[in-house]
Formats: structure tokens, sequence, C-alpha cells
């Protein structure tokens, strides 16, 4: 393992691990602005504002950066 991965690897695991409400939490903001329409578009629209609206994170050191939640052990 490079010395790259290794600090990598040990920034992951010394975070604990969480939920992460954002994605819901968009995603709901959404629904209520769409009430009323098609199931179809809400969920379409749902998804482009989240896309639209999500926090963005990249950490240092990472050759591929993104990741479905901003903090590094967090489910969404």
């Amino acid at each position: 393992m490079t010395h790259r991965i290794q600090r990598l690897k040990a920034a992951l695991f010394q975070n604990h691990r969480e939920i992460s409400l954002e994605r819901a939490l968009l995603y709901t903001a959404s629904h209520q602005q769409t009430e009323g329409e098609p199931v179809i578009l809400r969920r379409a629209k749902a998804t482009a504002y989240i896309l639209e609206h999500v926090e963005i994170s990249i950490r240092d050191e990472e050759l591929i950066a993104g990741n479905r939640t901003v903090k590094p052990r967090a489910r969404p």
C-alpha cells in the first residue's frame, strides 16, 4: 500500500460513522415545492434540485473527487 493510500485510509477510519440528512432534506424541500404535480415529474425535479443544491466535498489527496455525503463515513 502506498503512503498516500495509508494516509487516506487512516483519515477515513479516524472518523465516526454517521447518517447524513442532507439529501433527505433537499428531497423533502423539492417535494413541498412541487405538490400537486405528477409523481414522475416530482421525482425528476427532486433529483435536479438535489444535484443543484447538494454540498460538494473534495478531500486532500483524492485523485477521484466526490462522495455521496460531505463527511467521510456518513451514509445518506
